[in-house]
């Protein structure tokens, strides 16, 4: 019963009964438990339930849909068995349908990411702007605002980064990013004086 998508838990537990799942069948409290899940996510905003508001739920749709008394702790053992098996999420109190759990998980780790590549960034962007403060000071020059700006874009554009040069090959491509940017924008640097 857990596999029927695009039918409502009603007909589908219609369907059931008449396929002689008993009231009172595992199978049919998992199916409980998992649309109750999902549903309750969708009309709550949540990625989650809380596990006491689930059963409650699931006890109310199993039994709205057949008129029979059902017994909470035998619910609640299936409960138990689809965390078992990661077929839900379990952390403390909450239960979280994996589609969900998982999807959040992934923003979540994504996000992480992109905090750590922008700090990354923003060291990187202090390493070069070092390297500049001594390749000034090694040729005599003075950089302006501008100049900086697009030596640390172009370094950054290239992927090269000024923590992975030897000293040598670092002064060769300064000096290189220099001369095309004089070149290109038909300036000199000021001499420093």
């Amino acid at each position: 019963m857990e596999d029927i998508k695009g039918l409502g838990f009603t007909i589908a537990d219609q369907l059931a009964q008449e396929l002689g799942i008993e009231s009172q069948a595992p199978e049919r409290f998992r199916a409980g438990l998992v649309h109750s899940l999902f549903q309750g996510c969708m009309e709550s905003g949540d990625t989650y339930v809380e596990a006491r508001d689930l059963l409650e739920q699931t006890l109310n749709l199993l039994e709205s849909s057949r008129p029979v008394e059902l017994d909470p702790n035998q619910v609640a053992q299936e409960l138990a068995y689809l965390i078992e098996e990661d077929k839900v999420q379990q952390i403390d109190t909450k239960i979280f349908d994996n589609s969900l759990f998982f999807a959040e998980e992934g923003i979540h780790n994504h996000l992480i990411r992109i905090l750590k590549k922008e700090e990354t960034k923003k060291q990187e962007i202090k390493t070069i702007q070092k390297h500049i403060a001594t390749v000034e000071e090694e040729l005599g020059i003075q950089y302006d605002t501008i100049q900086k700006q697009a030596i640390c874009d172009a370094i950054q554009k290239q992927g090269l980064y000024p923590n992975r040069w030897s000293r040598n090959r670092k002064n060769y491509c300064y000096q290189w990013y220099h001369r095309s940017l004089c070149t290109f924008r038909r300036t000199r640097p000021q001499e420093k004086k």
